[in-house]
């Protein structure tokens, strides 16, 4: 009989244990989790799962819900989430710290340019009204700076005779292939569909045709292949002359 009883505790215990377990408050972030690579300047989206967390208090205990809360007269006081950023295990950006808790959540971030590139980012999840439940991304991801392109020659005052051959000189940001136009009074004037896009290793070798007309009204364009939104052309005007001419 003593024996049956002990075992009848024993899986009491162990029952209680599952569910206490089961009720445990806890935090999962889902995204970004490790291998992620976010370009700074974008807006993206943080994702997490959460369970057992009190949305909050009121100051009647036994009042477990907001409406009938309030409905008593009673003061609700409402929990949050909130999320940082952290680099090299070290806190760098609060991205917002009154997250309303939920099962599951996701919150939209524009990340702020003054970040610097790196992969050793990480995004922490915590609970307001108890900083010791919280989660963060298990691996490292990354934030890449944004393409970018700076013509740096032809950029103004530059007089090259038509026929001669210059070198065009432009310095990038993650961009692969470019393609480089030629520009007269800020509209379209001359551009090589045969040359194709061009790789961005920072300089170009061109001849210019001797078809082209003088000028100095001229200012080479150097456009990202893949997204012509990113460019840069000369500061100012740089002149074409014809030799040719007496």
């Amino acid at each position: 009989m003593m024996k049956r009883s002990l075992f009848k505790i024993l899986v009491l215990m162990v029952l209680f244990s599952t569910w206490a377990f089961s009720q445990t408050p806890s935090i999962t972030i889902t995204i970004p989790n490790g291998s992620a690579s976010w370009e700074i300047g974008s807006t993206q989206t943080i994702y997490w799962n959460s369970s057992n967390l009190s949305s909050g208090t009121c100051s009647d205990v036994t009042k477990a819900y907001q409406d009938i809360c309030e409905a008593s007269g009673n003061t609700w006081t409402s929990n949050y989430l909130s999320i940082s950023l952290y680099k090299g295990g070290s806190p760098v950006v609060s991205i917002s710290s009154s997250v309303e808790v939920q099962g599951g959540g996701s919150l939209s971030w524009t990340i702020p340019t003054s970040l610097s590139a790196g992969s050793d980012y990480k995004v922490r999840v915590e609970y307001s009204n108890d900083p010791t439940v919280y989660d963060m991304s298990d691996d490292n991801f990354e934030l890449t700076l944004p393409p970018s392109i700076t013509v740096t020659s032809p950029n103004g005052g530059e007089n090259w005779a038509i026929g001669s051959t210059h070198t065009i000189l432009w310095s990038s940001t993650n961009i692969d292939y470019v393609r480089i136009k030629l520009y007269k009074s800020g509209a379209l004037y001359y551009y090589n569909d045969s040359e194709g896009d061009i790789t961005s290793n920072g300089s170009y070798s061109w001849t210019i045709p001797s078809t082209l007309s003088a000028g100095g009204d001229y200012k080479i364009r150097v456009e990202y292949s893949n997204d012509p939104t990113v460019y840069d052309m000369s500061d100012n005007d740089f002149s074409l002359t014809d030799t040719t001419q007496t």
